[in-house]
This record gives structure tokens, sequence and C-alpha cells, in this order.
């Protein structure tokens, strides 16, 4: 026989029980949330780089040849112009394959957006389906 103190602290227990579930979840998202966000900052902070690069690589790429070009050109215009007008085009050639370079280097060396975040939803959907 159950009698209604005892009815009363078993729903005291639940509604305490399902309090501290529904505070867990919402830790649990929010904590997601956050990585998610922290993440995105990431991703935009490598996207930003990556832009400046590009940039400045076709800025000094372009500038470059261009100074070189006349530079030598003038410098040698009576006695060697095709050979200061290669080497000026293998100067700047050379600096703007090198910054391409090293944006190729950064694509293949990025990680994948969102690994950490994906990785944690896939634990806790692991965790809940008891595969832990």
């Amino acid at each position: 026989m159950t009698t209604e103190a005892d009815s009363a602290a078993e729903d005291t227990k639940l509604s305490g029980s399902a309090r501290i579930l529904g505070e867990t979840l919402l830790a649990l998202v929010r904590a997601r949330l956050e990585l998610v966000a922290l993440e995105f900052r990431e991703e935009k902070q490598r996207h930003t780089r990556w832009l400046v690069l590009v940039v400045l690589a076709a800025l000094f790429f372009s500038l470059g040849l261009l100074l070189t070009v006349v530079f030598l050109i003038v410098l040698f215009w009576d006695t060697h112009r095709l050979l200061s007008i290669a080497l000026a085009t293998l100067l700047c050639g050379g600096a703007g394959g090198w910054a391409c370079l090293q944006i190729c280097a950064d694509e293949r060396n990025r990680p994948k957006p969102f690994a950490a975040t994906l990785s944690e939803f896939e634990r806790d959907i692991e965790a809940l389906r008891g595969k832990n």
C-alpha cells in the first residue's frame, strides 16, 4: 500500500530528476553552441588570412614585375635588353610562384571546418545510444 506521502516524495524525486536532466541538456547544448561559435571565428580568421595573402601575392607579383622589368630594361638598354627582360620576368615569376605555393600549402593543411564540433556531436550521439 502506498500512502500519499510516498506518492508526493516520488513526485518530488521525479520533478527533481527532470529538472537536473533539463539543466544537463541545456549545459550540453550551450557547450556545443560555444564550440560552434569558436570554430566559426577560427574559420573566419583563416579565410581573412587567405584573402590577405592572395591580394598581397597579386599586388607584389604585378608591382615587382613591372618595376623590375622597367629598371632592368633601362639599365641594360644599350647592351642586354632581352637578358634583362628575361631575368626580371624570372625574378617576379618566382616571387609570385612562392606566394601561390604558400596559398596552396595553407589550403592543403587547413583543418576541416567545424571538425571538433562534428566530433563532439558524434560522441554525444554514441553516448545517447549507449555505445560509450
